[in-house]
């Protein structure tokens, strides 16, 4: 499974891609560090309903994993607001 993104075909993919002239769209495939990318006309092949549903599987995966981050991120500007609320009366009750 490589990371693959919808796109909108254009002029320059149609000519790169005669074969497959009536689509619309295409999977972008990236290429590794020095691999070229590659596209896939989207037909509604098997292969085509497994990439999307894997592409659906990460982009939960990564919002799940995000609201956790905001999550914990919210938890600790909560406990930093407590302790600084408590230093405050602590140097009011000093004074």
């Amino acid at each position: 499974w490589q990371r693959a993104e919808g796109a909108a075909a254009t002029a320059k993919d149609h000519a790169e891609h005669a074969s497959d002239a009536g689509s619309r769209y295409y999977f972008k495939f990236e290429g590794d560090i020095e691999g070229e990318d590659r596209y896939k006309a989207l037909v509604g092949d098997p292969e085509d309903i497994n990439t999307l549903y894997e592409m659906v599987r990460e982009a939960l995966g990564s919002s799940v994993h995000l609201r956790q981050q905001i999550g914990e991120e919210a938890a600790g500007r909560a406990r930093g607001e407590q302790k600084m609320e408590q230093l405050e009366k602590q140097v009011n009750t000093m004074q």
